[in-house]
């Protein structure tokens, strides 16, 4: 059961009321997304969802499509990248451990909780969300090119080059799965993604 409103801000500084409302608005966004799709975001539905006054919306956003984009942004920031950071740090410098964690902690945003699925399906639908899809990509290759050149000793257009590949194509086939196109579970797609990390690692160390 949901808690009055009235009771959600008691003791709050406005700062924290205020990142209090757009935390509530973007897992409104979310709901509302994941129920009836990206048509249904509205201003009036997702403050109905969120039991907030409209006026609570243009506190943080200037339309839905900057919505969607921060709500890609919250999905990135406040949940990969923490558990991502976690399991890397777990992993170490051996690289079939990193590849483990990378995988299972991107894998994971995706299927431990069914909503973001919808977000993940859905980031080609607008501008902003667009914008974040390429973003989300670059960030990748950037955490791939980094690991090559540390892990593996790789060069710096190598490592690139390979980062850009690997990220775009794992990207594309996480959307898939997401959507339900590929016939695989979780675990297999998770061993074979690491099978190919490592197996991409290893031909770059042969080939030094």
């Amino acid at each position: 059961m949901r808690t009055p409103n009235r009771y959600r801000y008691t003791g709050l500084s406005v700062a924290e009321r205020k990142e209090r409302r757009r935390v509530a608005l973007l897992e409104a966004a979310l709901d509302v997304l994941a129920e009836s799709g990206v048509e249904a975001i509205t201003v009036r539905g997702v403050c109905r969802r969120a039991e907030l006054n409209d006026r609570y919306f243009y506190e943080h956003f200037t339309s839905c499509d900057e919505l969607l984009g921060a709500l890609a942004d919250y999905g990135l920031h406040a949940r990969l990248l923490p558990d991502l950071g976690v399991r890397l740090t777990d992993a170490g410098s051996d690289p079939a451990k990193w590849a483990r964690a990378a995988t299972e902690a991107t894998l994971s945003i995706v299927d431990d909780d069914p909503r973001w699925r919808h977000l993940i399906v859905n980031m080609t639908a607008t501008p902003a969300l667009r914008e974040r899809r390429d973003n989300a990509v670059s960030l990748i290759a950037q955490l791939m090119q980094s690991a090559a050149e540390e892990l593996l000793d790789q060069n710096d257009r190598q490592a690139q080059l390979t980062s850009i590949v690997l990220a775009s194509g794992i990207f594309e086939v996480v959307v898939r799965w997401a959507r339900g196109v590929l016939d695989i579970d979780r675990a297999q797609l998770a061993d074979y993604l690491v099978d190919l990390l490592v197996g991409v690692g290893n031909i770059a160390n042969q080939e030094r």
